[in-house]
């Protein structure tokens, strides 16, 4: 057995050489990795990262939903109401990814849902 004195020693210098470690792959990422603009980091968030957050509430949800309730009540009124606020969601999100265009997204789900 260590003395109590060295291991608390060998905890503060792996502690210390993590610190350091990270932080030089922090400094080495951020050297090496070009700089992304105002209007590209908008369109990351809003066109990519979003649609997925929203796919990966929906399939949580789902999954939670399926989980916990026996499958002859999986057709409640709320939950087909989920269903669908969902399929909406997922629909218009991918169509913003793909189409690039939002007012012609939502002129096409009105014209979808009318």
């Amino acid at each position: 057995m260590l003395p109590h004195l060295a291991v608390t020693a060998l905890q503060v210098g792996a502690f210390t050489l993590k610190v350091i470690f990270f932080c030089w792959l922090q400094i080495l990422l951020r050297w090496t990795v070009p700089r992304f603009r105002y209007d590209q980091v908008m369109r990351l968030g809003w066109k990519m990262l979003l649609p997925l957050a929203l796919l990966n509430v929906i399939i949580t949800a789902i999954v939670i939903i399926a989980y916990n309730r026996p499958f002859a009540r999986l057709m409640d009124a709320s939950v087909i109401l989920f269903y669908v606020i969902s399929a909406l969601l997922v629909l218009s999100s991918l169509m913003v990814v793909f189409l690039r265009n939002v007012i012609h997204c939502a002129l096409a789900l009105v014209a979808a849902l009318s």
